[in-house]
């Protein structure tokens, strides 16, 4: 009975050794414009449009996948992100500054089944961002990007492999910075 008690925990702590373990499969940004009365609709973008204002009426958010490569479920899995955005002077040209993270959050994954992945929307508080926007407004400052990074918090015997990420999104200030389309706008027809 004695040999066997060791050999029954070896065998339990053999897939957490093993480098099965939940990991970051993608990462990407989505925006929504807010309109009243109608469902928000996320559209993936790799930069928007988002002039300096006062009026913040986009709800931007991140969409991880998470993927479990182990034969059974991985329970109690915690998300760790922050937010933080590069900052330039309104009205001038070039590069602004990336600054220290203006939000800290986590969520927590009850259950992810074994060999599977599931996408998890990771909204940005519209609450805390939109206060920090209407301060660098009011001190002359805007965002030319916004960058998220991500961890899974790992476990004893966890590797950090493919356990953080980060992604930036590039803020246009005016449309002829780029070609870009605002989210939910129908793209501009080519004429021959």
């Amino acid at each position: 009975m004695r040999a066997f008690l060791p050999a029954a925990l070896a065998l339990l702590l053999l897939p957490r050794c093993a480098g099965a373990e939940v990991t970051i499969g993608n990462l990407g940004w989505q925006v929504s414009i807010q309109v009243q009365k109608q469902k928000r609709n996320y559209h993936a973008v790799e930069r928007w449009l988002f002039p300096p204002t006062t009026q913040v009426k986009i709800r931007p958010r991140v969409l991880v996948t998470l993927q479990n490569p182990a034969p059974g479920p991985e329970t109690a899995i915690v998300l760790r992100y922050a937010f933080s955005a590069r900052l330039r002077r309104i009205g001038s040209e070039g590069t602004g500054a990336w600054t220290l993270p203006f939000l800290l959050e986590e969520t927590h994954i009850p259950n992810l089944p074994g060999k599977s992945s599931k996408e998890i929307p990771l909204p940005l508080n519209r609450v805390a961002l939109q206060g920090y926007l209407q301060r660098m407004y009011r001190a002359g400052y805007w965002p030319d990007a916004f960058r998220v990074q991500l961890l899974v918090e790992p476990r004893s015997g966890e590797t950090m492999e493919k356990r953080f990420s980060e992604k930036e999104v590039a803020v246009l200030w005016k449309p002829s910075e780029d070609k870009a389309v605002r989210p939910g706008a129908a793209p501009a027809q080519e004429t021959p």
